[in-house]
């Protein structure tokens, strides 16, 4: 299924395609799946909502846009050959959460690798985040040790 990509994303787009097509480089960003289903970046300073996540702890779910890596393998979400994601965040210089692990990243057709639903747990009090301004950090290192890293900050919503 193709992702639509939003008018102000598409310089992000062609730079990442043409960065992919020129060798080692490797892209990623970070968004959210909107209520259609299509990848939206998150931009400093958007709010993003804070749920409940099933074992209990609040946490962020993300969506990542990825290019020049190897997606891994799309069946099988423990292959060790799958992207290593490493994701962490904090308010000023306090870690208030994160996730690692392994996931595979599906390819959309395009050359575009799309993961969506990525939960990204506090680890701390509420009070700690809700309403603050978080950075959110995103490492990417695929089986080649290519590696893709992006930055944003939000503020957590309730």
């Amino acid at each position: 299924m193709r992702r639509a990509v939003p008018a102000g994303a598409t310089a992000v787009v062609a730079l990442a395609a043409a960065l992919a097509s020129c060798g080692p480089h490797a892209v990623v960003q970070l968004g959210v799946t909107d209520a259609s289903g299509a990848f939206v970046p998150l931009a400093d300073g958007d709010a993003v909502a804070v749920v409940l996540g099933p074992q209990g702890l609040n946490m962020v779910v993300v969506a990542l846009q990825a290019w020049g890596l190897e997606g891994g393998n799309p069946d099988d979400p423990l292959d060790p050959d799958n992207p290593y994601l490493r994701l962490a965040s904090r308010v000023g210089a306090t870690v208030v959460g994160g996730a690692v692990g392994t996931r595979p990243f599906p390819e959309t057709g395009d050359g575009t690798l799309h993961v969506e639903g990525v939960q990204v747990p506090f680890n701390v009090m509420p009070d700690l985040y809700l309403g603050e301004i978080v950075t959110l950090e995103v490492s990417v290192t695929d089986r080649h040790d290519r590696v893709a890293t992006d930055v944003v900050t939000f503020v957590a919503s309730p």
